[in-house]
This record gives C-alpha cells, structure tokens and sequence, in this order.
C-alpha cells in the first residue's frame, strides 16, 4: 500500500488539485481491487475448509 504513495500517477493527482479522499477512490483504489479480491476469496476457503474439518471431527455443536 505504500508503494503507491510514490508512484507518479498519484503524484500527479496530488499536484492537479484533486482531494485526498478523490486520489485514494480514483488512482490508489482500483490497483488494490485485486489484491484485495484475492485475499477474501483465500480466506473464505480457509474459513470453508476449517469448518468442514470441524464437522469431520464433530467438533461443532450442532443444533438439536
């Protein structure tokens, strides 16, 4: 994340005028989607796995 904060493409929002919350949306944003789509989409199938091994080892309460 910080390694954007010295990229040109911000430098250059920054210079333009453009406020702090409109470079973060619009410049800082949209190179972070994919990291960001990846990171949930792992950590719901850790999430997924480890409840399935919970319910293998009967772990879990069930509901009655």
């Amino acid at each position: 994340m910080m390694t954007f904060r010295n990229r040109d493409f911000v430098s250059a929002s920054i210079i333009s005028g453009e406020s702090n919350i409109r470079t973060i949306v619009v410049e800082i944003m949209p190179e972070c989607l994919s990291l960001l789509a990846s990171s949930f989409i792992g950590a719901s199938i850790y999430a997924i796995g480890a409840q399935v091994g919970l319910e293998f080892w009967a772990l879990v309460m069930s509901a009655p």
